[in-house]
């Protein structure tokens, strides 16, 4: 058996090419079909907000030692392949990414802010001439984390304690960890990234993964911080969850174990 997130990754019209791929072959959607009775829409990693619900949001933070009497915002720092990256270069990346850290920080929030250390990510940073870009924006940073140990790991506690994901670039936290917990996205793209990189074809050999383009298209990732922003994120968060992510932990095993 095959297990998928939601019925809507076995949509073309939605995921086109993405993750189509196998050993440089482009498969085809008439695979999927031919298959699709071993091919089983049930999710898990839903079930990681109910364990995190056990505990408020304040308790969660107690253990973090993150101060309870702030909001806070939570800084993805890392910069996208160019394929995705919303920015034009790596000056871009940092000056906008350090102006969004600074206008948070004056409206009073706390900056957590996640420095990935692992083999993988230090040598992701160097191959794009990003490395220790994070030292320039470090007086804006009350608390650093990696977020790789604990269960649920330190990241998916972080996000479930944090008021809002500031993410300075494209990345799979927005539709992963953010959408999970239903934490509100800001991302500080423009009109460059919308006409240049959003709406390329979904036939181009390495689209966009298609959770993310869902909330960019719907301003789940928004680039506004405003009461309207934050009223449709509201509004449209459940929505689009429960079309990604059928989240059924006694169904899977159910599957699973038949």
């Amino acid at each position: 058996k095959v297990f998928l997130q939601g019925e809507n990754w076995l949509r073309e019209d939605l995921c086109g090419n993405f993750n189509m791929s196998v050993a440089g072959n482009l498969q085809s959607y008439e695979n999927i079909e031919k298959y699709k009775d071993n091919i089983k829409c049930i999710d898990i990693l839903g079930h990681y907000r109910d364990i995190l619900s056990r505990n408020s949001k304040q308790e969660t933070r107690r253990s973090l030692g993150i101060p309870t009497d702030r909001k806070v915002g939570f800084v993805s720092f890392r910069k996208a392949e160019e394929d995705f990256s919303v920015h034009r270069t790596n000056d871009e990346f940092l000056q906008k990414t350090k102006n969004m850290m600074i206008e948070f920080r004056n409206k009073g929030y706390y900056i957590l802010c996640r420095e990935r250390l692992d083999k993988d990510n230090v040598a992701w940073d160097h191959r794009r001439g990003t490395s220790n870009l994070i030292e320039q924006v470090s007086d804006l940073i009350d608390m650093k984390i990696d977020g790789h140990d604990g269960f649920p790991s330190l990241i998916w506690r972080a996000m479930y304690a944090s008021d809002i994901l500031l993410c300075a670039d494209t990345s799979g936290i927005c539709s992963k960890e953010a959408f999970v917990c239903k934490t509100p996205i800001y991302m500080p793209y423009d009109e460059y990234f919308v006409n240049n990189k959003l709406k390329l074809n979904f036939q181009h050999h390495n689209p966009l993964n298609p959770v993310l383009r869902n909330m960019y298209d719907n301003k789940l990732i928004f680039n506004s911080f405003d009461e309207e922003s934050l009223l449709n994120f509201n509004n449209k968060i459940d929505e689009s969850y429960a079309a990604w992510y059928n989240t059924d932990v006694d169904l899977f095993w159910k599957e699973m174990l038949d």
